[in-house]
């Protein structure tokens, strides 16, 4: 089966400031694939950015709250303008609670 994303693939990527957003994006611009990166931390989502420069790829950094659809909105079509496609969308952001699940 081919590679679903190709060197040239526009990925999107929410949560992309630390843990697992962040290991997908770094594994993703080292695929050559372009990037748009949105988490609510700036200073964390512009230091995972460059480390995808590094690693040779085009990346846009979005500030965003997923729990506002406005903003969502805006990350997509910021995206979208920049690249003129969108290829895929990796809705990582959230967070968890340590806590046993009968409490």
């Amino acid at each position: 089966m081919p590679d679903p994303l190709s060197a040239s693939s526009v990925v999107l990527l929410t949560g992309a400031s630390s843990g697992i957003g962040k290991a997908m994006a770094l594994q993703l611009a080292e695929r050559g694939c372009r990037l748009a990166l949105a988490a609510r931390g700036e200073a964390g989502l512009e230091a995972v950015a460059a480390d995808c420069r590094t690693r040779g790829a085009d990346v846009l950094t979005v500030a965003t709250d997923v729990s506002d659809e406005a903003q969502c909105r805006a990350f997509v079509a910021t995206a979208a303008r920049r690249f003129g496609q969108i290829d895929a969308l990796v809705n990582n952001a959230g967070i968890s609670m340590w806590a046993r699940l009968d409490e």
